[in-house]
């Protein structure tokens, strides 16, 4: 399985396997052939997309994960791969095998610090004409350094209140 590539479709098209490839008809397009083990996931963004089971099978297998979507462009199901998790595995095994030495430590507080920043950003990003309570919106700050996480994300009243 690939870990990067994405593959969105976004019009009425039939996906269906030919040859161990994920095929990809569209109307007035010449189809794509994509090989389901280079797929991570499967975006089906489009209420007129067909998909046969084989192919859903081979995308399975190979790893990938299928994420459909409503008409509000919301995640309405995904399909995870049951086998075959092995990337995923394979990082967890990873994970567990850090023992409690400092480096593990100063590792774990970067990646929480790094989450906690994407967070803030997309409450950022969303906030825009949301009412969190108070008749105004909620602001975040992000207090935290990839050596110090004790503080979090810690709500601040907005500038002049």
């Amino acid at each position: 399985m690939s870990e990067h590539r994405v593959l969105l479709i976004e019009s009425p098209s039939r996906l269906t396997l030919n040859l161990g490839r994920l095929r990809i008809q569209r109307e007035r397009r010449a189809d794509a052939l994509v090989l389901p083990e280079d797929i991570a996931v499967l975006v089906l963004h489009h209420p007129a997309i067909m998909i046969s089971g084989q192919a859903l099978e081979r995308l399975a297998a190979g790893g990938a994960i299928v994420l459909l979507t409503d008409e509000r462009h919301l995640p309405s199901g995904v399909l995870l791969p049951w086998l075959g998790g092995v990337v995923a595995g394979s990082r967890l095994r990873q994970q567990i095998a850090l023992d409690g030495s400092e480096r593990a430590r100063r590792l774990w507080a970067t990646i929480v610090a790094a989450r906690i920043g994407t967070q803030v950003a997309n409450l950022r990003h969303f906030q825009r004409g949301l009412d969190y309570g108070g008749g105004r919106p909620c602001q975040w700050q992000l207090s935290t350094t990839g050596r110090d996480c004790r503080n979090g994300c810690q709500p601040v009243s907005p500038p002049g209140r």
